[in-house]
């Protein structure tokens, strides 16, 4: 008896009160984002209700005048998933992808190219939302 009152109670879910699941909130991209991109590079994502951002790859402080890295994007979210699209004024487009989200959390990659130099390059991203 005791051990089948056990397996009951390890049973249970514990994202259920009174076995109503308990809502997840769901993954909001809008605010300020910031964590690393690569190597020391401070990745910062402010991401507007309407659905434009914008990217910038920080060096040194946190100036985004300054930014060695400046993208304007457009961004939609499906579900859990982020897929941000722009360019900047030398003719180099931006692709940002989430791999994983959260609440407050997102990884995925950036890449950049600039089809006029025939560059490419994709760079990992973890980002926490600000408060």
């Amino acid at each position: 008896m005791t051990l089948s009152v056990l397996s009951h109670l390890f049973s249970c879910k514990k994202s259920t009160v009174d076995n109503t699941p308990i809502p997840t909130p769901a993954f909001s991209a809008t605010g300020f984002w910031q964590g690393t991109l690569i190597l020391g590079t401070t990745a910062l994502f402010v991401n507007r209700a309407d659905g434009t951002g914008c990217f910038y790859g920080l060096s040194g402080p946190y100036d985004t005048a300054t930014a060695a890295i400046k993208f304007t994007y457009t961004y939609t979210v499906t579900g859990d998933f982020f897929v941000g699209k722009g360019a900047d004024t030398t003719g180099s487009t931006i692709n940002i992808i989430s791999s994983k989200t959260a609440l407050n959390y997102m990884t995925g990659a950036v890449l950049i190219a600039n089809p006029a130099k025939d560059t490419r390059a994709s760079y990992p991203f973890e980002v926490f939302r600000l408060p």
